[in-house]
Parts: structure tokens; C-alpha cells; sequence
């Protein structure tokens, strides 16, 4: 900002301000700050996105929003739909600081008026958009980036405030990682980055452009509340997560070329169940689960590496379990 201004030919920012007041300069101000700002490209060819500030009543008009288009372009006439309602209204007027205008595109600040809409209705975070182009959902993956000053712990279910754009809803959070093809939940999280499931108290509308903001308002002042931001991956209709379950056995028997494993299975037709698998001892041997023996529920191991007698065997599984907001 320094430089902006002394290549505006003012000496300190002081100046600006005494400058400014006199009305000296501002030009040249304005010249600079142009040559370094670059505005956003405007997209006004995809679909009608407006995030809503206010649904009020004009007699004799009807509802009227307002808010700042984000995307697209609107006319007069046009079908709209109030996200995540699902009510859709022709477009009577448009207005722009109380004047009348035809049709308005992104980066204009609107009042638009869709007398079909009972304005009670429409709450602050509900979106204007082309009808059927935004997803609603109460769950979504994401990618979390967390914030380096926030002091807390994520764990699982930790309920935090869940700013998707406009829309701002209760969620918990639900980390996970991929592992062996399966998204398998973690109970807390150490790294900086990290995939997880939102599950959400209500369905909101979700603009999968939008970033993601976590906070913990639950905290005191003194302390950060922004746990992290991120993206929006996936927008699914129910969060469907895996869950990592351990049984653990011993080495029965010691043979040539396998080992007898018991207690990972309580019957023969469980342990067929099991041809295949892998299992580890407690000191990181890896093997594989090849046929039962007897009628007990032992099974016949190959490992990778000699293993002890009585030594532990631990079979992990993978159990696919449905996630909603809640305890």
C-alpha cells in the first residue's frame, strides 16, 4: 500500500488522509490503486446464483430479495427458484438503488422482486438461482485445511458452526482417511490436512464453488474459534463411512508352512468366512487367512515371517456404518 501511494505521488499516508479531505489528488490515487487491483472476472454465462440478505414484502408488489449476484444473469420474466425452499416465482421487476432496470448480471447489487414467494418463508443464506441448479443436502465430504492458530483438537462428532458461502448451520465433524479402499473414520486428527464428512442439523442449499469455513463458537473470546477452511468434494445424499474393528487371537500351533490360529472365529462356517483376509501378529508379522481346521473356528495361517507360540493375531475388519447429525 506504501508504494501504491507514493507511485500516486503522495509522501506518507498522512498526506492521503489530509489530501483526501481536500479533495487534492484523488485522481491520481485512483489511477494507482487501478494499475495493482485486478477485479474478478464476472461469470455471467452460468446459472443465476444470488445469495439473499433480506425476503420482504412492497404492497402492492409482493416479495422482494435482495443481494449481489454472484453468477449468471436474470431478466425480467424469468423462472426463479428460492434454494433451498424448492419455490420458484416469475420475475416481476428488478431494481438497482430504486431504479428500474430490465435485467441485471453478476456483480450487481439487485432488489428483485418474485410476488409468488410468501417472504416468511426466505431466511438469510437461502439462495435466488435458476431452478434446479444448486444442490440441497444436511452431509458433505470435504478437505480441510486447519487454521495454524487454532490450539484445539478435531475429533469425531465435534459439533462446530459450518459457513458453506452464504448458509450458516450447526454440524459435526466427522474425520476420516483412505485406507484399503475405504474411507475409514479417525477419532482425532493431528495433521494440518485432512478429508472428512460434515453432517449438518438442517439441509441447507450448497454452492459446491463455495468455500468452507469451521468455527467453535462455543469458545470464549479469549481463545480461536476458526478451526480451518477448505473445498467442498462431494455432495452425496447420505454419509456412508467405514469403521475399523479388531478381534484378536493366538498361535495355536506351529506347523510347516502355516500356523493354527484360534480365537478369530467361534465355528467353522465363521472361519470360511474369514479365506483370504489379513491378520498381523502384535510384532508386525503380516499373513494371510487360507482354509479352517476342525469344526472350532481355528484357522490355518501363512505369515511372512517365523512367528512365536501363543503369540497374538489381530484381524481388523472394516464395518460400513450410515452418518446423521446427532449423538
Amino acid at each position: 500500500m506504501r508504494k501504491i501511494i507514493e507511485d500516486a505521488g503522495f509522501k506518507n499516508v498522512e498526506f492521503v488522509r489530509v489530501s483526501a479531505q481536500r479533495g487534492v489528488g484523488i485522481d491520481n490515487l485512483r489511477e494507482a490503486l487501478l494499475r495493482v487491483l485486478v477485479p474478478r472476472v464476472r461469470d455471467v454465462d452460468g446459472p443465476l446464483l444470488m445469495p439473499i440478505d433480506h425476503g420482504f414484502p412492497i404492497k402492492g408488489h409482493g416479495t422482494v430479495t435482495t443481494g449481489t449476484i454472484l453468477r449468471g444473469k436474470v431478466a425480467e420474466g424469468d423462472l426463479v427458484e428460492i434454494a433451498p425452499l424448492g419455490l420458484s416465482s416469475r420475475v416481476r421487476s428488478i431494481q438497482t438503488f430504486s431504479q428500474n432496470r430490465n435485467r441485471a448480471s453478476a456483480g450487481d447489487r439487485v432488489g428483485i422482486n418474485v410476488p409468488e414467494v410468501d417472504h416468511s418463508l426466505i431466511t438469510r443464506g437461502n439462495y435466488l438461482c435458476s431452478p434446479k441448479s444448486i444442490a440441497s443436502s444436511d452431509c458433505l465430504l470435504v478437505h480441510i485445511s486447519k487454521n495454524p492458530i487454532y490450539r484445539g483438537r478435531v475429533t469425531k462428532k465435534m459439533v462446530v458452526s459450518v459457513a458453506l458461502g452464504m448458509p450458516v448451520s450447526t454440524g459435526q465433524i466427522i474425520p476420516f482417511q483412505q485406507e484399503q479402499g475405504f474411507r475409514v473414520v479417525m477419532d482425532v486428527v493431528d495433521e494440518v490436512e485432512f478429508d472428512a464428512a460434515l453432517v449438518l442439523q438442517h439441509s441447507v442449499a450448497i454452492d459446491t464453488h463455495a468455500k468452507v469455513l469451521l468455527l467453535r463458537t462455543d469458545l470464549p473470546p479469549t481463545q480461536m474459534r476458526i478451526v480451518g477452511s477448505g473445498a467442498i468434494t462431494e455432495v452425496p445424499e447420505i454419509i456412508h463411512l467405514h469403521k475399523r474393528k479388531a478381534r484378536t487371537g493366538k498361535v495355536q500351533r506351529l506347523r510347516d508352512g502355516d500356523v493354527l490360529v484360534e480365537g478369530l472365529a467361534w465355528s467353522k462356517k465363521a472361519a470360511e468366512s474369514l479365506f483370504g483376509f489379513p491378520v498381523r501378529t502384535r510384532n508386525n508379522v503380516d499373513g494371510i487367512i487360507r482354509t479352517s481346521f476342525g469344526t472350532r473356528g481355528v484357522v490355518s495361517v501363512e505369515f511372512e515371517a517365523p512367528v512365536k507360540d501363543n503369540e497374538e493375531v489381530i484381524y481388523e475388519r472394516f464395518v460400513e456404518e450410515a452418518y446423521n447429525f446427532g449423538p
